[in-house]
């Protein structure tokens, strides 16, 4: 009795055994063409990512825990293009649908494809882009990028390239909703026989971005750099603690965007800057008009539309969706733009934008060709601050070449940014004070008034009125 009691729980054992084998032995098989098309997917979204003109060339080797697949994606030379020869971006991939990731993770991982990226014809010899990407069970897709570590001369011996390790993950939730991504790049250098070239450190990159509308993304990405060297003596060009930020907030089917750059240091021609930051915003952007103008872009990109044509089709386009936009509420500004120089500080900042116009308020209701709406609904708002010296310099460099040496043209050039900048203060455009100089503007009402003094951008009101500026302004 008692052997036969114990038949039933072996029997279900064996049962549970033989399921989980014919799991584990039929289920690669099923999943090989989902894997497949998961693939697929994956390079038709990269295929997305890349400039309009790429096309792709891909063969996969179905097998049963496991499939190889290469594909290589070219950008052909186009008429006004910058390619002098096809570029082309190779891919070689394994792909694992076995069981053997399954258990490993939580959500289970269904596919996994190892993926060597390569560019093989550039004179740089660069390193490989390797990519782990693991297809889960809920949806999501979770990459791991990694670029190993290296010192590759270029093909023609004059190059070099040296790489620390990247490392980086990019993560996308079901249906490519959102798009995680957090990379670093330790350090960077380009070599030549006479020196350095350039040299990065520090490299950090980080998004979180999720689908919006039209194709378009809204979220929020930063940059950093710890340090970037240009050149490779003394006057070289440096950078030190560079950060880049970008928001994308959406708002009643409009986008605000919010750029902020900063830097610790800044070295050009052997002067030092410190403590820039510069921040930009734009609110009011209409997603609809945004995303067409995009595909706009893409399109005026394509090699559908000649070279020729695209300046014609391109002033079209923005004819067409410039009053959408300002029939938007469309505001730009700039602020802060600070930075400590040499001389003192130098600040500034301006904001700009449509406010209504047109027969009914609307600006989208008036023909684009008539510039008394746009200018009559231009507002804006702005000043500026800085070192007298530092704003003579500017002026003296206007016209001259890079790096020109001092001598009888540059002191020409000195007199003539002396003589301008007294004129400007005698008028009463700028202000003068203790070696600093300011100003500020207003605009409203097709008058631009300047530290004061009005400046009608309008000559004339009636019907046949053009713009132009009042004979006083400097």
């Amino acid at each position: 009795m008692m052997e036969l009691a114990g038949r039933g729980p072996r029997r279900a054992l064996a049962a549970i055994a033989a399921a989980l084998a014919l799991i584990i032995a039929a289920g690669p098989l099923a999943l090989g063409g989902s894997a497949q098309q998961a693939y697929q997917n994956l390079l038709g979204d990269v295929l997305k990512a890349l400039p309009t003109g790429w096309v792709v060339l891909e063969h996969y080797d179905r097998g049963w825990f496991g499939s190889r697949a290469q594909a290589e994606l070219t950008l052909q030379p186009r008429p006004g293009g910058g390619l002098a020869k096809p570029l082309r971006i190779r891919l070689t991939s394994r792909v694992s649908h076995g069981p053997l990731h399954w258990f490993a993770a939580y959500p289970p991982v269904l596919t996994r494809v190892e993926t060597r990226a390569e560019l093989p014809e550039l004179g740089v010899g660069l390193p490989p882009l390797l990519v782990s990407t693991d297809i889960l069970a809920d949806g999501r897709i979770r990459a791991r990028l990694r670029v190993p570590a290296g010192d590759r001369p270029g093909r023609n011996g004059t190059y070099r390239l040296r790489n620390e390790e990247l490392a980086g993950t990019v993560e996308l939730e079901s249906g490519g909703n959102r798009i995680l991504a957090d990379i670093d790049l330790p350090g960077l250098a380009l070599l030549a026989p006479g020196g350095r070239v350039a040299e990065f450190k520090g490299v950090a990159l980080a998004a979180d971005l999720r689908d919006w509308t039209g194709g378009l993304y809204a979220g929020t990405g930063r940059l950093s750099v710890g340090s970037a060297l240009l050149g490779p003596s003394a006057p070289e060009t440096r950078l030190e603690g560079l950060k880049l930020s970008l928001a994308q907030t959406p708002r009643d089917g409009a986008l605000d965007l919010r750029v902020e750059l900063e830097a610790d240091t800044l070295g050009y021609e052997g002067r030092v800057y410190r403590k820039a930051r510069l921040g930009f915003a734009a609110s009011g952007l209409d997603g609809e008009t945004l995303s067409e103008l995009a595909r706009g872009h893409e399109a005026l990109s394509s090699g559908a539309v000649p070279p020729a044509m695209r300046g014609l089709i391109g002033a079209a386009l923005m004819a067409r969706l410039l009053p959408r936009l300002a029939a938007a509420g469309l505001r730009l500004s700039i602020e802060p733009l600070r930075i400590q120089t040499p001389e003192g500080l130098a600040s500034a900042r301006l904001s700009l934008g449509l406010e209504g116009g047109g027969s009914d308020g609307n600006p989208a209701d008036a023909p684009l060709a008539d510039p008394r709406v746009w200018i009559s609904a231009l507002t804006g708002d702005g000043e500026m601050e800085l070192p007298e010296t530092l704003a003579l310099e500017w002026l003296g460099r206007v016209g001259s070449a890079p790096g020109a040496t001092p001598g009888s043209a540059g002191d020409a050039r000195a007199d003539a940014a002396r003589a301008r900048m007294k004129a400007w203060v005698e008028g009463g455009w700028v202000s003068e004070l203790d070696g600093r100089i300011a100003s500020n503007l207003r605009l409203a009402g097709g008058v631009l008034t300047v530290n004061g003094k009005a400046v009608p951008l309008l000559r004339h009101q009636g019907p046949a009125s053009a713009p132009g500026l009042s004979d006083e302004t400097p």
